[in-house]
């Protein structure tokens, strides 16, 4: 059990006084897995300590505004600025992650989408890139030419 004890002595207002101060009395854990207090407290609010910026996106954004982002890595003369906010634009990008990650803040999320796009998706060059399970590739495979289909009923070979 660890317990502290101060012992204080002084004077005030010409008269002397004494007291005793002890911490409350706390059992030392025992347990394999630690204790539960924490080891080390972060010294920096949340978003600014290093340590945690691994959940904050792509670590070449991290410590940057997306006016900084957009002048090093984008096109500036065609970003759309008018879909971020006043407010979102000289917030940190890990700042910006976590309010769309965690807090679900829909600017964030829509400024977070625009700054990580690919150039190709903001070009339009391609949406979505369809991929074909293992029986669709076999099936494309074969050779033999696909059977239309209409509605939900069974095939008959006459189609």
């Amino acid at each position: 059990m660890s317990l502290t004890i101060q012992l204080l002595y002084g004077t005030f207002g010409g008269q002397q006084f004494r007291g005793v101060f002890t911490s409350a009395a706390r059992w030392k854990s025992r347990s394999i897995w630690g204790s539960s207090r924490r080891a080390v407290v972060p010294l920096l609010p949340e978003g600014m300590d290093p340590r945690g910026r691994h959940h904050c996106g792509p670590h070449t954004f991290h410590g940057k505004t997306p006016v900084q982002i957009v002048e090093r890595f984008k096109d500036p003369s065609s970003f759309p600025w008018y879909k971020v906010p006043e407010a979102l634009r000289q917030r940190r990008f890990e700042e910006l992650w976590q309010l769309a990650h965690r807090c679900g803040h829909k600017s964030a999320k829509q400024a977070v989408k625009l700054l990580t796009e690919t150039p190709e998706v903001e070009q339009g060059g391609f949406e979505r890139v369809q991929r074909l399970n293992r029986s669709q590739n076999r099936a494309l495979r074969s050779g033999t030419p696909a059977a239309p289909v209409y509605g939900k009923g069974p095939r008959s070979i006459h189609d």
